[in-house]
């Protein structure tokens, strides 16, 4: 791919999001790093999906150095950098739900449980 183009924002944004503990500078060097050595793709992956819609030349860069991590370009510009983290929600609900305890299972007979005899005798009329 040609040359591309860091935006200060994408710079910003990458120092933020994926190593805050280093400088504009050395943030700016990490991220020309990344973009050059990283895979572009047209498509988002799984965990962008909900997060990110497509439009016309917008293309993502990943990195198998740092796998959670997306450079997004558009028309040869890094224009931001997202994580997973970020695209994950706080409180995304699952479709695994705890449940509560079910009531321990009634091991008498079953004519047992439908029936009880109180010991009465009744007389046949």
């Amino acid at each position: 791919m040609s040359q591309l183009v860091l935006s200060t924002h994408a710079v910003s944004r990458y120092q933020t999001r994926a190593e805050p503990h280093v400088s504009m500078s050395e943030a700016r060097l990490r991220l020309g790093r990344f973009v050059g050595l990283g895979r572009h793709r047209s498509t988002p992956r799984h965990w962008m999906r909900q997060d990110v819609r497509l439009t016309p030349g917008l293309s993502f860069v990943y990195w198998a150095a740092m796998p959670d991590v997306c450079a997004l370009v558009r028309d040869g510009v890094v224009v931001t950098v997202v994580t997973r983290a970020l695209c994950q929600p706080v409180s995304r609900p699952s479709h695994l739900q705890t449940l509560k305890a079910a009531p321990p299972p009634d091991l008498r007979p079953v004519a047992a449980v439908r029936w009880r005899w109180d010991g009465a005798l009744e007389e046949a009329a």
